[in-house]
């Protein structure tokens, strides 16, 4: 991405994703240039010179159908705001095609289909199987999760238990970023028990499902729906999956990785998926044929989740065996 800027009296050039975590007083001495992220078209674009790169030095040049190009953009788009997922995606094909090249004289290119993609890219990374594995019930949430690039179904389970502490107890291989955001979570919960089922959150207990490390706050959302479920007693159809980050006075903020949440949600057998409002954006720009065929629904509050998470009709009210 070209961006014209004057460089000719700077010391030092520094880049970087976020400017979250950068001390103030260095910040202060900057001269801040913030670029958009990059489009679907931007990306398929690099992929095109990427390719075109690595067929340079190839033993065996790859040609690449337009089904493979997109599916592999389509894998990588919104996992990172940098390309380096996409680099490292296009080099996992050639790496799979590499005993190919080696074992024919040919020198016609190596064809690569939309199957090619998703065998190299996905090669030896296992996902949770969302019909398979999980039974719902109260308290449980399809969370949505990405990893090498991929999004998939993250159950989120969520317990009210009778206590004299009022406080949240995090199960599951999670970083510190997640603990805070599920207290956030617990917090809204309360917050909305308070005000519509007229009664206080006690102690809960929140496990994030599978041996998979979990980082980030985009769970926030469907650890709070969860939470909520349980209270209820109403249970959210599995179909239904959700993420996004919440703050403590009920806004839904944005996340990453949506493209490849909803790709994944989908092919999980997802048929609503809730997303921030403020991520509308991230998928403007992507072709309409790109879009998993599911129903998107953004979210700008908490209120409007619940709304629109519960099914048609279900009224939220105390779970009698709350009261026992």
């Amino acid at each position: 991405m070209a961006l014209p800027i004057d460089a000719s009296n700077a010391w030092y050039i520094f880049t970087a994703n976020t400017l979250q975590g950068i001390p103030a007083p260095l910040l202060d001495r900057l001269s801040i240039f913030q670029m958009d992220d990059y489009s679907f078209d931007d990306l398929m674009e690099i992929a095109e010179r990427v390719i075109r790169d690595r067929n340079r030095t190839a033993r065996r040049k790859l040609g690449f159908s337009k089904k493979a190009k997109r599916r592999l953009v389509y894998s990588c788009f919104g996992a990172n705001t940098s390309v380096r997922p996409l680099k490292e995606a296009i080099d996992r094909v050639y790496a799979s095609k590499a005993k190919l090249a080696l074992s024919s004289d040919s020198s016609e290119p190596i064809r690569v289909g939309e199957d090619d993609i998703g065998e190299a890219v996905f090669h030896n990374v296992e996902f949770p199987d969302l019909a398979k594995d999980f039974i719902y019930s109260p308290g449980v949430i399809s969370g949505i999760s990405v990893m090498a690039g991929r999004g998939f179904i993250l159950p989120v389970e969520a317990r009210n238990v009778h206590s004299p502490l009022r406080e949240v107890k995090v199960t599951g291989l999670v970083e510190q970023v997640m603990l805070e955001s599920a207290n956030i979570a617990y917090d809204l919960a309360d917050s909305y028990a308070q005000r519509h089922m007229d009664m206080n959150l006690e102690a809960v207990t929140v496990n994030y499902t599978y041996s998979i490390q979990k980082r980030g706050d985009s769970a926030s959302l469907a650890t709070a729906l969860a939470i909520i479920s349980d209270l209820s007693g109403i249970a959210v159809p599995k179909t239904t999956a959700v993420t996004g980050a919440v703050s403590l006075t009920g806004n839904v903020l944005p996340v990453g990785g949506v493209l490849a949440k909803i790709s994944g949600a989908a092919l999980q057998g997802a048929r609503k998926v809730i997303i921030p409002a403020a991520n509308r954006k991230d998928i403007e720009d992507v072709p309409s044929s790109i879009l998993p065929d599911v129903d998107i629904v953004f979210v700008s509050t908490f209120e409007e989740a619940v709304e629109r998470t519960f099914p048609p009709h279900a009224h939220i009210r105390v779970n009698e065996r709350q009261m026992a």
